[in-house]
């Protein structure tokens, strides 16, 4: 069994290695997985799609790595705590670029 020894484990805001790589794609299949084995009351999963230029997804980028920031000092400073739990971030494209007309 395994014990969460640090308040907050991060990996970081970029992907930088194969170990990294695969840890997101576990955490992305646990996250699945929490739709039918987790109840909703003890989840948070949704889905945003967004059209955005490439100003707008370096805010979005920001904001998320602001929020990250906000939900480890919170975890950080817990005192009692009763579960350990995952918070992924998935922010990526779903189209090509949608080219201007001219």
């Amino acid at each position: 069994m395994y014990e969460q020894v640090d308040p907050v484990i991060t990996t970081g805001n970029e992907v930088r290695s194969l170990a990294v790589q695969s840890f997101h794609q576990q955490n992305l299949f646990l996250a699945g997985q929490s739709i039918e084995t987790v109840a909703a009351a003890d989840r948070e999963i949704s889905c945003l799609i967004l059209g955005l230029s490439s100003s707008g997804i370096q805010k979005i980028k920001a904001e998320i790595q602001k929020f990250q920031e906000k939900l480890m000092e919170i975890a950080g400073s817990e005192k009692n705590v009763e579960r350990v739990y995952h918070c992924n971030f998935q922010f990526f494209p779903t189209s090509e670029p949608i080219n201007e007309k001219p």
